[in-house]
């Protein structure tokens, strides 16, 4: 176990291999979802827009710049 930190991720927390899996596999399934959602309601550039925002949010919660 080691810790682990990028976008959308708590950061200085530890975790194993198979839990950052998971989550990994969570977000992209959130993420397309999401994406389909977006498509069927306001469009995809729309929806691109509305996920970018999201994305930056993360980036910068997480400290990333």
């Amino acid at each position: 176990m080691y810790p682990r930190q990028g976008i959308l991720q708590p950061q200085n927390i530890d975790a194993s291999d198979e839990l950052i899996e998971i989550a990994a596999r969570y977000r992209t399934e959130i993420m397309a979802d999401l994406a389909a959602q977006y498509r069927c309601t306001i469009g995809t550039e729309g929806g691109a827009s509305r996920i970018g925002a999201l994305m930056c949010v993360c980036c910068k919660s997480s400290g990333a710049e």
